[in-house]
Formats: C-alpha cells, structure tokens, sequence
C-alpha cells in the first residue's frame, strides 16, 4: 500500500466515522471529499490509480436526501392508508354478513315459534 493509498484510507475512515479533521462533519462521502480529507487536491484520487479503494467509497451506503426520505415515507403511509382501508372494507363486509344472518335466525325462531305456540321462551328472553 502506498503512502497517499494509506492517507485516502485513513481519511476515508474518519469520515465514516464521523470525525473528519480538514472538511465538515457529516459531508457527503465521495471520491473529492475524501481527497480533500487527505489534505490532497480534489480529483486527486483516481479510479485508475486506486480502484479498490474507489469502489469501496462508491459502495458505501450514503445516508439519503430529506427529499429521498420524505418520498419513501410518503409511499409507506399509502401503502399503510391502503392496507388499512381493506381492512376496514373486510370488517364492513363482515358486519352487514353478521347482521344478515341474525335477521335470518329472528325470522326462523319467529316461524318456530309460530308453528309451536308451546315453546317457553321469547325472543327477548335470549339474551
């Protein structure tokens, strides 16, 4: 590893870290940045001359935009919106099923009852 390589790194370590002596706290992690780090020219790190060390950099998960992150979250809550509605829809559904089926079940009690008078309870007495 050469000198300037082994300063790219250390340098490219400190951002990541979040402790950078020559630039900003917390700037966007790229080829210049990390030059500039170094205390090198920005362009001074090449892809040609240190390919590995560059992928590395491109590779790292930079942190995303507010725009990015608002946009994300904004397709999350509709996402979220839409499960929610079906959800609400399965429920409803469920309900007017539910409601169906005990008018159902008076109608046929009422019909028992009717056809044996006999029977000791009331509908009020189901409870």
């Amino acid at each position: 590893m050469t000198p300037a390589e082994k300063e790219f790194t250390e340098a490219f370590k400190r951002l990541k870290s979040g402790k950078p002596i020559r630039v900003k706290k917390y700037s966007l992690i790229d080829l210049n940045m990390v030059a500039l780090e170094a205390g090198k020219k920005a362009g001074s790190l090449r892809r040609v001359r240190y390919p590995d060390l560059c992928k590395e950099i491109d590779a790292y998960d930079k942190p995303e935009k507010q725009e990015q992150k608002d946009k994300r979250l904004k397709e999350q809550y509709h996402s979220e919106k839409a499960e929610y509605e079906n959800l609400w829809h399965q429920t409803l559904a469920r309900e007017l099923m539910l409601i169906k089926r005990v008018g159902e079940l008076e109608k046929t009690l009422r019909s028992i009852k009717q056809k044996y008078p006999g029977v000791l309870f009331d509908l009020d007495d189901m409870n």
